[in-house]
């Protein structure tokens, strides 16, 4: 989700903004008016959609939902399940180097209510010299800064006394993440490309801080029974089983409409499994097909 604070879009000028060649409003921004028809297009040929929220004034928030595929590559590490709300144990304090306010800001504003004490330093220099009074539990350090890059950076931390802190090099080019260095010899702990994905950048944190997370898991409401009198055949259960498969949302949405002119008796039925597709919970829409099947062979 994209939003701005810019003048908004007038709710008749909505539906014609995916339009090719269309443009609203002033017209001094480039371009040409393709770019959100490109957009809807590919979301669409992936099976998701492109939504827009606008109130004129105030701004604009653009929506991409997409059901992607699961790597069978294992990643570390992963995101803290449910909303991070804070950690157990004592106040862990992190230093920025960041030449960016814009940034700093972000981090600041991301780390700190959660109970993190933030410090950020604008160059390498101003770094190490507040680093050898506050002693860091972390350092997340931008790598392109001017004078002193963050290898460097880093490299002059180690020497300072800072050995055993964990360092995270954080970097807009992900090319300059990519570095050899002799065995034993790297001066960071881990790295992670701008823009920075805050799921990634807390299970960073918690790996390399051995972290406790406190969340706020969500709350999920009991499925609603499947009518046994009305259970929904193999044949349709299969329909929509091969198109979770696939992650179609598009298509599973419109055989669940289907469904609901060809089996009115089964519409609280599909009324739940359409909440869970709006939501892109498709492993809670399989583990309902799955409990509509075993009931449907018991029948």
């Amino acid at each position: 989700e994209i939003s701005d604070t810019g003048p908004g879009i007038a709710a008749e000028d909505l539906s014609r903004i995916f339009e090719p060649f269309r443009r609203v409003g002033a017209q001094t921004a480039p371009g040409v008016g393709l770019g959100l028809t490109i957009t809807q297009l590919l979301t669409q040929i992936m099976g998701g959609d492109l939504t827009v929220t606008s109130t004129p004034g105030i701004g604009s928030s653009f929506r991409v939902r997409l059901m992607l595929s699961e790597s069978a590559q294992e990643q570390a590490p992963e995101d803290p399940s449910g909303d991070v709300a804070g950690y157990r144990g004592t106040r862990l304090r992190v230093m920025v180097a960041d030449d960016d306010p814009v940034h700093r800001s972000l981090i600041e504003d991301l780390l700190t209510p959660l109970g993190f004490s933030v410090t950020s330093t604008q160059d390498g220099p101003s770094c190490i010299d507040r680093a050898r009074s506050l002693r860091p539990d972390l350092f997340l350090i931008d790598l392109a800064m001017p004078g002193m890059d963050g290898w460097e950076l880093a490299t002059h931390l180690r020497a300072e006394g800072h050995s055993r802190t964990p360092i995270v090099i954080v970097s807009a080019n992900a090319g300059q993440l990519q570095r050899d260095w002799p065995d034993g010899q790297n001066p960071h702990d881990a790295v992670i490309a701008k823009p920075i994905s805050v799921p990634l950048l807390l299970g960073t944190i918690g790996r390399l801080l051995r972290i406790d997370w406190l969340t706020n898991l969500p709350e999920i409401e009991p499925p609603a029974a499947l009518p046994p009198e009305h259970s929904l055949t193999e044949r349709h259960l299969a329909d929509l089983r091969q198109l979770g498969a696939i992650g179609y949302v598009r298509g599973i949405q419109a055989r669940l409409d289907e469904l609901a002119t060809e089996l009115p008796q089964a519409d609280e039925f599909i009324t739940h499994l359409r909440a869970l597709i709006s939501e892109f919970r498709l492993a809670d829409f399989m583990a309902e097909l799955d409990r509509a099947e075993a009931k449907a062979k018991t029948a």
